[in-house]
């Protein structure tokens, strides 16, 4: 059984839902990579990672049946670093591109993205510390200002004993929307989300033993 969608016209946003009885299979073939390498200096640990994949697969739009393609790359890496005892930097990032076409020669326009993540752990006074974090998001399928996404956070942290106390100070900018989009088979899909505003959030996490 295929199943596939049915729209108005070019413009509408509501669609009603079609399926016709047949044979369908799919396909995916993917190759991946990772190496990681650590260092005595500054206990520097370095990470990186590739995948490609490509897939066909049958897809039903408009009562069409349509032979889809869909190949992707994404790359991967990590870096962190011990700079002192107690002062720690971590970088985290992934790159990816994803385009699908049909055998018939349609296509739509690949979608290029990348997501960040930065830490920083300062050391305070008196067995405080301050740890700084910063994402960062970009989809070149949204429209305008909404390509980038960020968000920053400031969580300050203490030790006492068997107690771990952490205050943070989330979504310091108040960021309200986080918008993305993603291809699935024939189709572009765009979700919006709205984001917590500025926050405090209190923890407190025990060791047993």
């Amino acid at each position: 059984m295929l199943y596939g969608q049915n729209f108005l016209d070019d413009s509408s946003l509501m669609a009603t839902t079609a399926m016709i009885e047949m044979p369908n299979t799919s396909q995916r073939v993917g190759l991946t990579g990772d190496v990681s390498k650590g260092f005595d200096w500054k206990k520097l640990m370095v990470k990186a990672g590739v995948e490609y994949a490509i897939g066909t697969s049958q897809f039903l739009q408009q009562d069409v049946v349509a032979d889809v393609v869909t190949d992707g790359l994404s790359a991967t890496g990590a870096l962190s670093a011990e700079l002192t005892s107690r002062l720690l930097f971590e970088w985290k990032g992934a790159f990816g591109t994803n385009c699908n076409h049909t055998r018939g020669g349609d296509t739509l326009p690949p979608i290029h993205s990348s997501t960040h993540r930065f830490a920083l752990t300062l050391p305070l006074i008196a067995g405080f510390d301050m740890t700084l974090s910063h994402e960062l998001y970009y989809s070149s399928a949204t429209v305008g200002d909404d390509k980038i996404f960020s968000l920053t956070d400031a969580a300050l942290g203490y030790k006492c004993k068997r107690a771990t106390w952490t205050l943070t100070y989330g979504n310091i900018f108040n960021t309200k929307n986080y918008i993305t989009a993603y291809h699935n088979a024939i189709n572009t899909y765009y979700s919006s989300y709205l984001i917590r505003p500025a926050n405090l959030l209190l923890n407190v996490a025990f060791k047993l033993k």
